[in-house]
């Protein structure tokens, strides 16, 4: 799945407008799925002995959709334009970033990434966080793709369900 068709089915599927319009909802909403990917993380850290077993990379993958269609929202709603917004990331030189080895530095140079979008989202700030989301995704051995993918599907799954807007995966 390509970036551009991502955050069209992302903003195809948004039930609700106004929220989907809401910077501050989105803002939250960013911070909060980020806070569950760290949780999953700190899980398998504690419950896993440092392991990434199949079923906690299923959950980091799910989380990471949920903070990807955030990413994805708050780009749409600052008219940023996703393939554009991630082009450097494949055709030009980046900034090298710290080399984060572990999955807790990954976790906390995302959530501080994604506190800089809440802050001032604008190109730069929402390339970050996805270059983080990307990092995090590599780290757990799961494409950016195979996220997208993941969320549209469950997403889909939703409005078939009638569940969209709340806890609809349970």
């Amino acid at each position: 799945m390509k970036t551009h068709d991502y955050q069209w089915l992302v903003n195809d599927r948004a039930v609700n407008r106004v929220t989907f319009e809401d910077i501050e909802y989105l803002n939250c909403g960013v911070i909060g799925e980020t806070g569950e990917l760290a949780e999953e993380v700190k899980k398998m850290l504690r419950d896993d002995n440092g392991h990434l077993t199949d079923a906690r990379r299923a959950a980091i993958r799910t989380e990471a959709g949920d903070v990807l269609w955030y990413l994805s929202a708050i780009a749409t709603r600052c008219g940023l334009f996703l393939p554009d917004v991630l082009a450097h990331l494949y055709f030009e030189s980046v900034t090298p970033r710290p080399s984060t080895s572990t999955a807790a530095c990954r976790i906390r140079l995302l959530a501080a990434d994604v506190v800089a979008v809440t802050t001032a989202p604008y190109e730069g700030t929402i390339q970050d966080a996805f270059l983080s989301l990307v990092d995090v995704c590599d780290w757990a051995g799961v494409t950016i793709d195979d996220v997208a993918i993941a969320n549209i599907s469950k997403i889909e799954g939703r409005l078939a369900r009638g569940t969209v807007g709340g806890s609809g995966d349970r």
